[in-house]
């Protein structure tokens, strides 16, 4: 946990798991030192709307670009501007977004500068994607915090928001300061000990089944966060936050642009609030106790690096037609003393066509 205000370049987002199902009364509180200079695009997303796949709804943005903030309302087919400000930029700000009855209203350092139209759509939603998406209309600048009530504060808590009144706040949907490292889940504050981080790029196959095998795992779930720091993949990664409801807490950092796998973890530092890190490569499946172990490791001695490289073992989750013909003939040959082999699967190698061998279930009872 390193204590300091999260840094988007412009290239980057960060996606939450999704908590965002209030509707139409939210409100949101960012810190933010927003950079100088404006884009060429006209949106560079502090948080970017979620479009909804309901007809006649909408998710909210907010675009910070150079000295002008927009919100905007994102529905499947439209993208509205329901607000346009401008500020001085010079300097740290507190942006504050009150929906109340799906009536915005944009508070800057807690004065009222700016109210939009009640919205035409059915349902407004708020969004948990912060700082860009995958189209680069990304935001430039350092984030302290971001919180969201499913609640529509009055002028009065706007203005006793720095004083930390969001404290034991059962409506504070989700919360993060980076500066202590604090998170809030559901009214309730989240003691993160652990920080799994999984750098990965087009590997969506295998990190879903790595997700699967966290999800076995024996440690408090309320202790302890996976962040996937994804470096620009092609393939299905970026939705797995959005279609997996894993019980333990899930972050996903994608940089759209290839950074490669050291800027990838650090970017994954950044965001991380567990004391104890635990880098995680996105193939690798680990036993129920692979977090109990490294933290108890740390917490008998201080000043200490764990590492799992000496006791891996090979498993085979599926066929690929690149395999070369040892490694056919070595997997052939295992599956023939631990398996029986369905038709389809013995069809799908005989014709070099690619198949999984292992399963959701195979994790979760273990036979793997």
């Amino acid at each position: 946990m390193l204590n300091k205000p999260l840094t988007f370049s412009g290239n980057e987002f960060v996606g939450i798991q999704d908590l965002f199902n209030n509707a139409d009364n939210f409100t949101y509180e960012c810190i933010v030192l927003p950079g100088k200079h404006k884009q060429v695009n006209s949106s560079a997303y502090l948080v970017s709307p979620s479009c909804s796949k309901e007809v006649n709804t909408a998710g909210v943005g907010i675009s910070i670009n150079g000295n002008e903030i927009r919100v905007y309302e994102h529905s499947m087919n439209k993208l509205n501007t329901v607000i346009l400000a401008h500020y001085d930029n010079s300097n740290w700000i507190e942006l504050v977004l009150v929906y109340s009855n799906k009536k915005p209203s944009l508070y800057i350092n807690g004065k009222l500068i700016a109210v939009g139209h009640i919205s035409p759509f059915n349902h407004i939603f708020p969004s948990g994607v912060l700082g860009g998406n995958e189209e680069g209309e990304c935001f430039t600048g350092e984030i302290r915090s971001i919180k969201l009530w499913n609640e529509s504060l009055d002028v009065e808590h706007v203005a006793l928001l720095k004083e930390k009144a969001y404290e034991n706040n059962e409506n504070l949907t989700w919360a993060h300061d980076f500066l202590d490292g604090t998170i809030y889940k559901s009214g309730k504050k989240i003691d993160a000990k652990v920080s799994v981080i999984m750098p990965t790029y087009n590997k969506y196959p295998d990190i879903l089944m790595t997700l699967h095998s966290l999800e076995c795992q024996t440690f408090n779930k309320n202790e302890f966060e996976v962040i996937i720091v994804d470096d620009g993949s092609k393939d299905k990664t970026p939705s797995i936050y959005k279609e997996n409801p894993f019980s333990f807490h899930l972050k996903y950092i994608r940089s759209n642009h290839n950074i490669g796998r050291p800027n990838m973890r650090n970017l994954g530092i950044q965001s991380a609030s567990g004391s104890i890190i635990i880098f995680l490569d996105a193939e690798i499946l680990v036993k129920p106790d692979f977090i109990q172990q490294h933290y108890s490791a740390h917490i008998e001695k201080e000043n200490i690096v764990v590492c799992g490289s000496m006791v891996l073992r090979g498993v085979f989750t599926k066929y690929h037609p690149e395999f070369s013909d040892d490694q056919v003939a070595l997997l052939s040959l295992m599956m023939q003393k631990h398996y029986r082999l369905s038709l389809n699967i013995e069809n799908n190698i005989e014709n070099r066509k690619p198949v999984n061998l292992l399963s959701e279930k195979d994790i979760y009872d273990q036979s793997f």
